[in-house]
C-alpha cells in the first residue's frame, strides 16, 4: 500500500469479471501499487476489500486496509516469485516458536510444555514435521527432512493461500502454528497466544511495557487479518 492520501472517490462497488471479481472506485478498477488490476477469486473477499475502501474517511489510512494489503501483496510480492517466497519460509522450521522452553523458571517451563507439546506432537503426526524441543533461546539442529516436508506443504497451496500463510509464518514465527491455522484446527487468536507466551509472561512478571504491548497488538491484528483472508478465499 502507498502512503496515505486524500479520498478521491465517491462510490465503491464490486464487478464480476469472468472468474474473478474486481473492486471499483467510481466505476474504475482498483490497481495494486505496481499497477496491476486488483481482481480476486472470491466475491466475499472482493466485498471485504470494497468495505475497507468505503470505510475510508477524508484521508485514506492504508494501515486499516488489511484485506486490500494482502491482496496487493499477492499480486506484487508473491505471484511472480512463489518459489522464492516458499524458500524464504523454510528456515522458520529450524527456529519454530514451538521448539523453545524457558531455562530459568520451572513453573513457566511447565506451562509452556503443557500448552505447546500437544502441537509439537500434532506437527509430527499430521505434518510429518518432527521438532526437537530445547530449553533456552539457542536453536538446536532439527531433522533435515523438516524443511522438505514444509516445502511440500507450501507448494500445495494456491497463490492466495500462500500469501496468507507466509504472513502468518512471519508474524507467528512458527510454520507449524501457521499450518494449524491454515488447516482450521487452531484459531489465529490461539496461535497468537501460543507464539507469544514468553512475551506475556514478561508482562505478568515485570508489568506492561508500552513498546512491547504495541508490538503485540500489531502482531495480533496482522494474524487475525491473515485468518480472515483465508476464510474469505477458502482453504481448499
Amino acid at each position: 500500500m502507498s502512503a496515505a492520501r486524500r479520498r478521491f472517490y465517491t462510490q465503491v462497488g464490486v464487478a464480476p469479471q469472468e472468474d474473478y471479481f474486481c473492486v471499483q472506485l467510481d466505476g474504475k478498477t482498483v490497481h495494486t501499487p505496481k499497477g496491476r488490476r486488483l481482481h480476486v477469486p472470491s466475491a466475499n473477499l472482493a466485498h471485504a476489500i470494497a468495505a475497507e475502501w468505503d470505510a475510508q474517511m477524508e484521508v485514506i489510512a492504508p494501515h486499516s486496509m488489511h484485506m486490500t494489503t494482502l491482496a496487493c501483496t499477492c499480486f506484487d510480492g508473491v505471484a511472480d516469485v512463489q518459489s522464492a517466497v516458499i524458500d524464504s519460509l523454510l528456515p522458520f522450521v529450524e527456529t519454530d516458536q514451538l521448539i523453545f522452553r524457558d531455562d530459568k523458571n520451572e513453573e513457566f517451563c511447565a506451562q509452556q510444555s503443557a500448552a505447546l507439546d500437544p502441537w509439537v506432537q500434532w506437527a509430527e503426526r499430521e505434518l510429518e514435521i518432527r521438532l526437537i524441543v530445547t530449553r533456552g533461546v539457542m536453536p538446536v539442529l532439527q531433522p533435515a527432512q523438516n524443511a522438505q516436508r514444509l516445502k511440500n506443504i507450501l507448494e500445495e497451496m494456491n497463490v492466495w493461500q500462500l500469501t496468507a500463510v507466509a504472513h502468518l509464518v512471519e508474524q507467528l514465527r512458527s510454520a507449524v502454528l501457521a499450518s494449524a491455522v491454515f488447516k482450521g484446527v487452531m484459531s489465529a487468536q490461539e496461535a497468537f497466544r501460543l507464539s507469544n507466551m514468553e512475551e506475556h509472561f514478561q508482562i505478568e512478571e515485570w508489568g506492561v511495557d508500552d513498546e512491547l504491548q504495541n508490538r503485540l497488538e500489531r502482531i495480533q491484528t496482522e494474524v487475525l487479518a491473515a485468518e480472515q483472508f483465508l476464510d474469505l478465499i477458502g482453504r481448499k
